[in-house]
């Protein structure tokens, strides 16, 4: 009955092929690797701020009254947990940061595919 229900926002067959559900984990994630960052000191005090501001702001501003649209393109524009991404990757083994980078490219694929075939994407 929720006005921000993922089935509400068009007709995608399931929740893997819906961006509604996934921006909540997009913004989690993106936390995750600032703070990760900022603890295991891959990012500096600066950049640690950059990151947390550039995530509260739409979170605080439009967050709740959105229910939580469109955060995974606000997610995206967070530079230093590219940094903290990096840095993590290049310290996991081979075989694992291929297969977090081939999911992330499936997922990639799939949004790009459904959005040309004219699915509602936020």
């Amino acid at each position: 009955s929720s006005p921000v229900y993922w089935k509400g926002f068009g007709d995608n067959p399931c929740a893997l092929c819906s961006l509604q559900p996934a921006n909540p984990v997009f913004f989690v994630l993106g936390a995750g690797l600032v703070v990760l960052g900022a603890w295991r000191g891959w990012i500096n005090g600066e950049e640690t701020l950059l990151g947390a501001g550039l995530l509260l702001i739409p979170y605080l501003l439009r967050g709740y009254d959105m229910g939580m649209t469109g955060q995974g393109r606000f997610v995206g524009a967070v530079v230093p947990m590219y940094l903290a991404l990096g840095n993590l990757l290049a310290r996991w083994p081979p075989a694992a940061s291929f297969a977090l980078l081939g999911a992330s490219a499936f997922c990639l694929g799939l949004y790009a595919a459904m959005f040309g075939a004219g699915y509602f994407f936020v």
